[in-house]
């Protein structure tokens, strides 16, 4: 008989993390096909397999996203204004009081 080759490459050896998936989808498997009625499983075995996959893959969290900002209204005239009215309105105060344009 052969003997066992060792999985992976020298260089890149299998790490605990791919075996735990492999065991993971193992579980989910042997839970699957309990569903479809393939297997029978006493309930101690799908509650011990249920808490595996719980400490294996996470659980699905609802995420509270809260932007904030500034919401900025611009109104549009039908008639153009002047642009000593654009810049009475939409000027800058000086220290003076007289309003300079921003542009």
């Amino acid at each position: 008989m052969a003997a066992r080759k060792n999985r992976g490459t020298l260089d890149k050896p299998w790490e605990d993390s791919v075996r735990s998936k492999i065991q993971t989808s193992m579980l989910i498997n042997r839970l699957t096909d309990f569903v479809k009625g393939e297997v029978k499983l006493d309930p101690a075995q799908v509650t011990a397999a249920l808490g595996l996959l719980k400490k294996s893959v996470p659980d699905l969290t609802s995420i509270d996203a809260t932007i904030e900002g500034e919401i900025m209204n611009y109104v549009i005239s039908g008639e153009p204004m002047s642009e000593d009215d654009w810049e009475a309105t939409y000027g800058v105060a000086t220290a003076d009081g007289a309003a300079e344009s921003t542009h």
